[in-house]
């Protein structure tokens, strides 16, 4: 009963982990941020990890007198393969995580290092086929992979502490805050394994997968959203429009009054409660409007948004320098 319990806590959190992938990858497509796209890589590793693991246990206890296949000893190898394989795969995206956020590349030394161990990680578990069974290599064996996640835990661990020393000593308090959030966020996963022990064994599970998958969630909501929407007005005021310039925009892409203003004040580095305040609007308001006008120019940032009219407005110069030359 408690497996099947287990069953149904991993089902729901199976349609969450997948509604907080396609989170975080519409978060990617949307914005400029390199970041984000290894952060659904872990993501869906993480899901599949847990996974695998339930279906290996899930597999011993129920399967041996419905499926064939069970008893075969070599499924539980496939099974240990696939997770080595699977949390391999997470170090590697916490690794690119962390040099995209640092704006620096990961040193080629540890890069080639963690790739060429986990390959002879995952092609020598077939040895212990080929030694005698608790023999000395069979034992030796066992010790290295009964100690190998623990090496690639201890790898992640010492990316996300690097990400927070790189990160508190930052220049930008914006990268600063986003390296070191983070970091901390995915550290304090591994000490927040106790808060869940005194929970009941079904339950317990089903908890401590959910705040695994909330922890990216959080960090975009709280952190990475601030910092988004900082990079975008910084963008969007460099553009610098003239008046004149930013009416032929809006004619070109029929745009209307309300929402010209609200371009205006958008190219001016202004936040949504800015317009809002500035307008005397509600914040819903200003929501559409920003969406409309974002689905008119076929943008999805305020960035992008800055860089299209800034091409529209070099487009424009550029005719009219020449229609004034053909002219002399």
């Amino acid at each position: 009963m408690i497996d099947h319990l287990k069953l149904l806590g991993l089902l729901i959190n199976l349609f969450i982990g997948a509604g907080v992938a396609f989170y975080v990858l519409h978060k990617a497509k949307s914005t400029s941020a390199p970041f984000l796209k290894p952060l659904v890589f872990h993501i869906v590793l993480l899901n599949a990890a847990v996974w695998l693991l339930f279906l290996n246990r899930y597999s011993a206890l129920n399967l041996p007198s419905q499926w064939p296949m069970a008893g075969w000893a070599g499924l539980s190898d496939i099974w240990i393969v696939l997770i080595y394989t699977i949390y391999g795969g997470m170090v590697f995206a916490i690794m690119r995580i962390v040099s995209c956020i640092l704006g620096r590349a990961t040193p080629p030394l540890l890069t080639r290092f963690t790739l060429a161990g986990m390959a002879v990680l995952i092609l020598g578990y077939g040895v212990k086929w080929l030694v005698p069974e608790r023999g000395f290599w069979w034992k030796v064996h066992y010790e290295v992979y009964d100690n190998a996640l623990v090496a690639l835990f201890l790898l992640e661990i010492g990316l996300l502490v690097r990400l927070w020393r790189k990160s508190a000593g930052a220049a930008e308090t914006d990268k600063s805050r986003l390296g070191k959030s983070f970091a901390f966020l995915y550290l304090i996963r591994y000490p927040s394994v106790v808060l869940f022990i005194p929970l009941p064994n079904p339950v317990r599970a089903f908890a401590f997968i959910l705040f695994l998958n909330a922890v990216p969630v959080v960090w975009l909501r709280y952190f990475f959203r601030p910092y988004e929407e900082r990079q975008d007005r910084t963008g969007a005021a460099r553009a610098g429009i003239g008046a004149d310039a930013l009416e032929a925009v809006c004619r070109a892409f029929d745009v209307s009054k309300r929402e010209r203003d609200i371009l205006a004040l958008i190219l001016a580095g202004k936040s949504n409660r800015d317009i809002e305040r500035a307008l005397f609007i509600s914040y819903h308001t200003v929501k559409n409007h920003v969406y409309n006008l974002f689905q008119k120019l076929g943008v999805k940032n305020r960035f992008e948004l800055a860089r299209l009219v800034e091409s529209r407005v070099r487009e424009r110069a550029a005719g009219g320098s020449g229609s004034e030359s053909e002219r002399t």
